[in-house]
């Protein structure tokens, strides 16, 4: 199957799962369209939108700006590059047999991620900052993800069979469920889920959130390489335990 009826599904998924797009407050109004780019070998300069999905295939391809999307991207061989920060509400992030490098921050809502395809070679898709799962969260699920600093989490996130979400930072995980349905995810630093507060003089103490770890397939694998945290609103449900922290 060709990459843009991966697009079409997945695309089709993302509907289904949230019907939230780029708000009302139109983006088209103050981020012109990436242009069509069709050399091999391409920088742009500047903040643009996507709308529509786009496919870039045997492309290195940077653009030095910013984005925000409410389309699926792909890379089908060769990279993209984006040296700013990515505000992605729907769609997907695809690589297969190439890469997808963001180098500020990443922000999400209703994304899929997807790295993986039959006989495809693996992709890799990396963010040099920070990462913001919100919202409509996000799906791992066939996704390589590697996020080089913080990961917070406020909205539910899946990391599906050989979905790999790595986190070389923390992995701040204040609300809704994280859930392990047989893919793996790898934190450098310290898992918390729990609330930072501060009191009238301005001290720092933790507050539960209300969040869930959700770990029901034998196959769901999460390492913590720092401390792990676990202050939460909600009873412990009786998950299988299979945790290595």
């Amino acid at each position: 199957m060709k990459l843009r009826k991966i697009l079409a599904v997945l695309l089709l998924a993302s509907m289904i799962a949230s019907s939230s797009v780029i708000p009302a407050a139109a983006a088209e109004d103050q981020w012109p369209d990436l242009p069509p780019i069709t050399a091999v070998d391409t920088v742009i300069t500047g903040d643009y939108y996507v709308g529509t999905d786009i496919v870039f295939t045997n492309q290195n391809v940077v653009i030095d700006g910013n984005i925000m999307t409410s389309a699926s991207i792909a890379v089908e061989g060769g990279s993209l590059t984006i040296t700013g920060n990515v505000n992605a509400r729907g769609g997907s992030i695809i690589a297969v047999n190439g890469s997808v490098n963001i180098n500020g921050d990443l922000t999400v809502s209703g994304v899929s991620f997807r790295s993986r395809y039959e006989d495809e070679t693996p992709g890799l898709i990396t963010v040099g900052g920070n990462m913001i799962v919100a919202d409509n969260g996000a799906d791992f699920t066939e996704g390589n993800v590697e996020v080089a600093g913080d990961l917070t989490q406020t909205s539910n996130i899946n990391c599906g069979k050989d979905g790999v979400l790595t986190v070389k930072g923390n992995f701040y995980h204040r609300s809704n469920t994280l859930n392990l349905s047989g893919g793996t995810v790898n934190i450098g630093g310290n898992y918390e889920m729990r609330t930072p507060k501060y009191d009238s003089e301005g001290k720092l103490y933790y507050a539960a959130a209300d969040g869930a770890l959700k770990m029901q397939d034998e196959n769901g694998y999460m390492k913590v390489g720092g401390d792990f945290y676990i202050q939460r609103l909600r009873q412990l449900k009786n998950y299988p335990d299979k945790r290595n922290a």
